[in-house]
């Protein structure tokens, strides 16, 4: 507004600074042998930039953009010789579960785990069950039920639809496109 010229000056340094800071850190991060995977749990936003209302992390987040920067400068392999040829995700969940023990020995440790707000954890885990044996019901309400809570917990809204679509999806697997037009809903879209 022409009272406070300099408010869209700041607005846009305050956003450069808000993009800029994550990727850098990355950087410095995975220079300092940080794993790419690891970095997202490291990185520390300074209160300046994620106090502001319109820097925080509504839409994206600061972890998308800090391990985009390390895949888009160093890629994706992190030096570990056991990441170059990964094992599909359905083989890996297979062994890991017989590893273990059991898919009802899992779902014991992952429903204490749920009970003790391990959301994250239980996610992981489960889909690994999932993962194993897509049939196994008791296993896909489990990690609907954590994705739910993750959903809830985070600030960023693409990260909450992400959520709790999977823990739809994970109840009703069944689940396709029930015709929602979201361009024609005049109550989204005025």
């Amino acid at each position: 507004s022409e009272k406070h010229p300099d408010n869209l000056k700041k607005y846009l340094l305050d956003n450069a600074v808000a993009y800029k800071f994550p990727s850098d850190q990355a950087l410095l991060l995975a220079n300092q042998g940080v794993k790419l995977k690891d970095i997202a749990r490291k990185i520390t936003i300074p209160d300046e930039i994620g106090k502001t209302w319109y820097t925080r992390a509504h839409y994206g987040n600061y972890t998308f953009n800090a391990r985009g920067a390390v895949q888009r400068y160093l890629g994706f392999y992190d030096g570990n010789p056991v990441n170059l040829f990964p094992l599909e995700e359905t083989e890996y969940a297979k062994k890991l579960v017989q590893y273990i023990g059991s898919e009802e020995l899992v779902l014991q440790k992952a429903e204490a785990d749920f009970e003790k707000g391990e959301y994250q954890w239980v996610a992981e885990i489960t889909n690994q069950l999932v993962m194993n044996n897509p049939k196994n019901e008791k296993a896909r309400f489990l990690c609907a039920d954590a994705l739910e809570q993750l959903g809830y917990q985070t600030e960023t809204g693409l990260w909450r639809n992400m959520y709790l679509t999977g823990a739809a999806e994970l109840r009703d697997p069944n689940m396709k496109n029930r015709g929602i037009r979201y361009m024609s809903n005049r109550e989204v879209i005025p």
